[in-house]
């Protein structure tokens, strides 16, 4: 990804248009996903949206990612739902209902978030912010019992005395 980076930043430089236009759409959709990935948390971020930041057509966003072989939608709900699980196992997250994390995250309805979290891991969000506080709870304890200095050290530890 450097590389085609590079020689959009150097053809624009020069401003030679019979490179700078090859160059920079090597480029887009490398924009396209970070532009995506600083928006996750926008309910209405989608193609429509998406297109318009980068002044292309919502056909053109779409012949990009199936040339590509990416899923726009799929790569969204699954970056999504990744930062959901992220919130619900921190202990800052448990402050927050699972529809609060939920909604932070750019689902619109809290029912359609867990069935799409369950399909995902296996899991309800509730089991898994439940389970991640368990885990948390015995690594806290493995590292107060034993004197551990990492947390793989205390991972170790609670593993070998089969306190996870």
């Amino acid at each position: 990804d450097a590389l085609p980076i590079s020689r959009a930043l150097l053809a624009s430089a020069a401003q030679d248009e019979r490179h700078a236009r090859p160059a920079l759409a090597e480029t887009l959709l490398t924009r396209i996903r970070a532009y995506a990935g600083r928006h996750l948390r926008d309910p209405d971020l989608g193609a429509a949206s998406i297109a318009a930041a980068h002044n292309i057509s919502v056909r053109h966003l779409y012949r990009l990612c199936a040339q590509a072989d990416f899923s726009l939608e799929q790569w969204i709900i699954s970056q999504r739902l990744d930062g959901a699980r992220q919130e619900l196992a921190h202990p800052a997250g448990s402050r927050r209902s699972v529809a609060m994390v939920a909604r932070r995250w750019g689902f619109r309805d809290p029912t359609h978030f867990s069935r799409r979290f369950r399909a995902a891991y296996s899991i309800t969000p509730r089991d898994w912010r439940h389970i991640a506080g368990t885990v948390r709870n015995h690594l806290s304890a493995a590292i107060g019992k034993t004197g551990a200095r990492t947390r793989a050290d205390a991972v170790r530890i609670a593993e070998q005395h089969g306190w996870l």
